[in-house]
């Protein structure tokens, strides 16, 4: 008995030995795979995410251009509504950029998610990392997409915003053409201002109204104020030239009502919210930090070796840490309402390194020849190099 009790002690521990093998390949394997993921996902989103907001920053500044142009004293009615039909079109343009982000974000989001579940499953100074760069993520892209959404909802104002104050020269110039001769012009020009009709429907809505409303109050009042001024102008119109002068006149008295709430704080109305949204870009920054931070300890801890597995690398950091430094310098002007004096990459980077939130625990760390700023006295360039690809992308802001 005691010889075969021995043999089954040696195959027992055997087995024990093999199972506990098995089981630390099985988990090492597990541990690489996550990793291996985490690094794919990293390396694949933020070139095409980066790409995106690259687009839609240069139709921004395009917008701008239109802009501007509509707020020269010195343009007419008339030709301010050739620039609302460009603006309009590239306003378009920047709402299917826009709501391309809104998709990549949810997209890239649901890539990560089930990553949460089996980061947990990992221990030791590998599993606290993995958990931090997922957690930071997901959080990440849970408030980059509330963001990304209200940039789309944003589109939709400008455009319903552009939209009545084109319909608004419209009605200027109909009014100055036909109050030459009442009687007689209002009647023959009438077709004119067809555009108007619309907003007198009782079921008229503009684009994405209740978005707004929920976003933007004030823009939402903006809206509707100018909507009831068209209206009421319409209604006034159309009696008069049915011959109805009595309840034309009625309907212009309370016109003048309408008028007057027209008046609009342009500073409101553009920096609506603006504290919110200084408040989410503070928190994405602090997220990518960290888990960025967490990604260069992984790679300089050399977590990414593992024996007969392939290397872990491709993690795209420095380029998203580039746009990062990007966002931070945009929010540090904003909130201090000053505009950035940094004239080359040098200053720009010691200036920032004094803005809040801070960013110190990734500065030294942080490759700085992936970023290249420039500042003209008509513009600022900001450029974020991808070493992998050589592909520049580029954010320009005009003064």
């Amino acid at each position: 008995m005691g010889p075969k009790k021995s043999v089954h002690l040696r195959d027992a521990l055997l087995l024990l030995f093999a199972l506990i093998f098995v089981l630390g390949v099985g988990y090492k394997y597990l541990e690489w795979s996550v990793f291996d993921k985490l690094a794919k996902l990293h390396h694949d989103s933020i070139p095409n995410e980066l790409s995106i907001l690259e687009k839609s920053s240069s139709f921004s500044e395009d917008a701008i251009a239109d802009i501007v142009r509509l707020s020269d004293p010195k343009s007419s009615p008339t030709s301010r509504l050739v620039i609302y039909d460009e603006l309009d079109g590239k306003i378009n343009l920047a709402l299917d950029i826009d709501k391309s982000y809104v998709e990549a974000v949810e997209i890239n989001a649901s890539k990560y998610k089930p990553l949460v579940f089996l980061s947990k499953l990992l221990v030791g100074e590998r599993g606290k990392l993995a958990r931090r760069i997922v957690l930071d993520q997901v959080e990440y892209y849970e408030k980059e997409g509330v963001g990304a959404y209200d940039n789309v909802v944003s589109d939709y104002l400008l455009k319903n915003i552009f939209a009545v104050s084109k319909d608004k020269d419209i009605m200027q110039i109909y009014d100055e053409k036909a109050s030459i001769s009442p009687e007689k012009l209002y009647p023959k020009y009438f077709s004119e201002i067809a555009s108007l009709e619309k907003y007198t429907r009782s079921d008229f809505k503009f684009p994405e109204e209740d978005a707004i409303r929920e976003s933007y109050s004030y823009g939402y009042e903006t809206l509707q104020n100018n909507k009831n001024y068209l209206s009421a102008y319409y209604a006034v119109i159309k009696d008069f030239v049915a011959g109805d002068y009595e309840s034309a006149s009625y309907k212009f008295s309370k016109l003048q009502d309408q008028y007057i709430k027209l008046n609009v704080d342009m500073d409101r109305l553009f920096g609506e919210n603006r504290s919110a949204k200084q408040d989410k870009s503070k928190q994405i920054i602090e997220l990518v930090v960290d888990k960025d931070t967490a990604i260069k300890e992984f790679k300089n801890k050399n977590f990414g070796k593992y024996p007969l597995l392939a290397f872990i690398g491709g993690w795209k950091e420095d380029l998203e840490m580039c746009q990062i430094y990007y966002v931070k310098g945009s929010l540090a002007s904003d909130m201090s309402k000053k505009p950035i004096d940094a004239k080359d990459t040098t200053a720009y980077m010691d200036w920032l390194s004094k803005m809040n939130p801070s960013t110190s625990t990734i500065d030294n760390l942080f490759d700085k020849s992936v970023i290249k700023f420039t500042n003209t006295d008509e513009k600022l360039t900001f450029q974020c190099l991808d070493k992998e690809t050589g592909k520049e992308y580029t954010f320009v802001t005009t003064k």
